[in-house]
């Protein structure tokens, strides 16, 4: 009988080969957007188990066999410890901090990753430190009225250079609270994301169709 896999053993090159065909087939997001949504969760107030992120990560559409489900779960599991060691080592995974589309797929995920957490979402003090995420992912339904008008004087490329600094701030501001804050009901997180088909039943990627006008709504109410 095979031993189980050890879970805290950092993924090799072939197996982030593997990792990046599984993100293609059983993800919504790259490779970048699943960095910043498993970086959320590892400095979010509250601890959100895998139970709850795993399904708001992969795909609806994804179905494999039993086989490679264990092997995509392994390499999920294994890629979340890793990104979790790395920012408590205060060196977190990110992207190239000078490649904008990177940093925006980064800021995207992390938001993904954020909205699951009640203790974050709901708490307008502690969401502060998300709004640069989302301010940079064009998400500006999740970025206070108040908040706007700095960030628009601010350009996309100095966002992006601080990307590792505010991941870091939010450790800082969050790290004495994990284990502390009460179990709440997370969550169920976006379900719907940018590259799923529109639900208006156009044809078009929600984020060439409804997205703007959905998002326009959830800031007038």
């Amino acid at each position: 009988m095979p031993l189980p896999p050890d879970l805290s053993q950092p993924l090799s090159s072939e197996e982030y080969d593997q990792l990046d065909v599984l993100i293609e087939e059983a993800t919504n997001l790259d490779v970048e957007g699943v960095m910043g949504f498993m970086t959320a969760l590892a400095v979010a107030p509250g601890a959100i188990d895998p139970s709850t992120w795993l399904p708001a990560l992969m795909s609806p559409s994804y179905k494999p066999d039993d086989v490679a489900l264990a092997h995509a779960l392994q390499l999920l599991l294994r890629y979340y410890n890793e990104i979790t060691e790395r920012v408590l080592e205060r060196k977190p995974l990110m992207p190239h901090l000078g490649d904008e589309l990177a940093c925006i797929a980064f800021a995207d995920g992390f938001i993904d990753g954020a909205v699951l957490d009640p203790h974050w979402k709901s708490d307008a003090a502690r969401w502060k430190l998300c709004e640069p995420f989302a301010f940079l992912s064009e998400r500006v339904e999740y970025v206070a009225e108040e908040s706007l008008a700095m960030f628009e004087a601010m350009p996309k490329h100095l966002l992006c250079g601080r990307l590792d600094q505010l991941v870091l701030a939010a450790l800082d501001a969050f790290l004495p609270l994990r284990g502390a804050l009460p179990t709440l009901a997370a969550s169920a997180g976006p379900r719907l994301r940018r590259g799923d088909p529109c639900p208006c039943g156009s044809g078009k990627k929600y984020k060439r169709c409804c997205m703007d006008a959905d998002r326009e709504k959830l800031r007038r109410n």
